[in-house]
């Protein structure tokens, strides 16, 4: 198996090749960066054709259907005289349907925007003070400022909260949980962030966990932590890695994810809850999940 050297790539220029470049590079497992002179996303332009092999290439990116979503309503070309007379007129949507092949005439800004929203753009780190609480609904409220629907509502209300909760939605990914006789438990030693549904269980396990150890080592806590952070690791990692999975599902990134989390995600939960329902049915010992708890040994508590 090779190994991937030089992965860290600048490309400059974020416009229709950098970002594809950049798209591809990161799914083989570079590090890229793509930085661009102007200020802002440029807009403009004329409108262009994706056709052929760059059809496949949209495909393979998932940002086809999008495209066809975006692409220009242009149904004929026309040809005046100097006096605005019309000479002759060519059907262009007829041109690649007698070609039978896919093509999407869209305007250059528009394309260019769905491969810059495609690609990995660098947060800015929010910088604001954790116990100004009226600083955190400044932010909110600017943010938020002009959006419609429940919106408008709940910035309001807000504003007479008697708490608020404003936080980073982030993990925590120590190397060791413990030093010395202190041992960390719960979200201070492996929050695996609210988008995994898994603190309060990852929490209780893992108290349960570090008790037993602790009850197996007869009180030595060295054993006892090493014991615990051996048997409990992996299960934290796993359950970690499904926040990116979550994320792209609960808060998609892009216009074309949240439409297919409003209109494609709502179709395909029913037929799946029926067939995995079916299935455990039929195959109960596929579908059973042995516990990831160990025994300790533990007896009822007392009446």
């Amino acid at each position: 198996m090779m190994t991937i050297t030089n992965k860290n790539i600048l490309i400059s220029g974020a416009s229709i090749a950098g970002p594809t470049l950049a798209y591809w590079l990161k799914r083989y497992g570079f590090t890229p960066t793509v930085i661009e002179r102007a200020p802002q996303l440029r807009e403009g332009g004329y409108p262009v054709d994706v056709r052929f092999e760059a059809v496949q290439v949209a495909k393979l990116m998932g940002i086809w259907p999008r495209l066809q979503q975006e692409k220009t309503t242009i149904e004929e070309m026309s040809f005046v005289n100097e006096r605005h007379q019309r000479i002759s007129r060519v059907n262009i949507q007829a041109v690649p349907k007698a070609l039978g092949v896919d093509v999407v005439e869209i305007m250059r800004g528009d394309l260019a925007r769905t491969l810059y929203e495609l690609t990995f753009k660098q947060p800015t780190k929010l910088r604001y003070d954790y116990h100004d609480v009226e600083r955190q609904k400044q932010l909110l409220a600017s943010v938020f400022a002009g959006e419609g629907w429940e919106v408008p509502r709940l910035l309001e209300k807000m504003q007479t909260a008697p708490d608020l909760y404003f936080d980073a939605v982030s993990q925590i990914r120590m190397q060791t949980w413990s030093h010395g006789r202190a041992v960390l438990l719960g979200d201070a030693g492996y929050c695996p962030a609210l988008l995994t549904g898994q603190g309060s269980t990852l929490a209780m396990m893992g108290a349960y966990i570090l008790a037993g150890e602790l009850k197996v080592a007869l009180g030595d806590h060295q054993r006892a932590f090493h014991q615990y952070e051996q048997a409990f690791r992996p299960v934290v990692i796993q359950e970690q890695k499904k926040a990116g999975s979550n994320a792209r599902i609960l808060v998609p990134a892009t216009p074309l994810g949240l439409w297919a989390k409003t209109h494609l995600f709502p179709l395909l939960v029913p037929p799946l809850l029926v067939a995995i329902e079916r299935g455990r049915r039929l195959l109960p010992m596929f579908y059973s999940r042995p516990s990831r708890l160990k025994d300790y040994g533990n007896v009822l508590p007392p009446s």
